[in-house]
């Protein structure tokens, strides 16, 4: 219709609970709560993030093996640098001694870019910062219409490597609001971990 899409509320969250807490080690939870509140965002959006990052494992040592990005959020190597390690330090670090990275990243891409308003523009300061401000209904990336494998390998296109978020029907349009999708996925299966005392 070209108007605008509105965002899918999430689940509410009761209380005090931390999606995903039973994922994360004791000591992480008021460090990243503390962090989270220096940074002005909700603490359970940054877990959904870290979540869909990691792959729902957590794990401060996860790494892609094509482009080498390990961490809680994918640090890629040269944004490692930057915040004054590597990725192989990164790699030996618990995940509360990789939180002060984590909340410097999410610092500086604020800073940047703003402040954002919901969990999907949250997610953008990871996923691709300049898109944290934009409206939902924004083209991220378009399908030249040239097939995304060739030869048994991947073409190195912006819209071929994130094709999996262009959801039905298919058009060969990836919106801000589709590529959000994974994100508010993990936030609703983190909310199952809010059953779990203590945490």
């Amino acid at each position: 219709t070209g108007e605008p899409i509105e965002s899918v509320p999430v689940l509410p969250i009761t209380g005090n609970c931390l999606i995903w807490a039973w994922k994360v080690e004791s000591s992480f939870i008021p460090t990243m709560r503390a962090g989270s509140a220096r940074l002005g965002l909700d603490p359970n959006w940054i877990m959904a993030i870290m979540a869909v990052e990691t792959v729902s494992s957590f794990k401060p040592c996860i790494r892609n093996p094509f482009t080498k990005a390990t961490g809680l959020i994918q640090f890629m190597p040269d944004t490692a640098t930057e915040l004054g390690t590597s990725i192989d330090a990164l790699c030996g670090m618990s995940q509360t001694g990789q939180w002060r990275y984590v909340e410097e990243y999410l610092r500086r891409k604020i800073r940047a870019h703003g402040r954002p308003r919901d969990l999907g523009s949250a997610y953008m300061l990871v996923f691709t910062p300049i898109y944290t401000q934009s409206p939902d209904a924004k083209v991220m990336y378009r399908h030249d219409g040239n097939p995304c494998r060739v030869g048994g390998r991947m073409r190195k296109t912006a819209y071929c490597q994130n094709q999996v978020y262009d959801y039905a029907p298919k058009d060969g349009l990836i919106t801000k609001f589709e590529a959000a999708e994974a994100v508010r996925r993990k936030y609703r299966d983190g909310y199952a971990s809010c059953t779990r005392q203590g945490r």
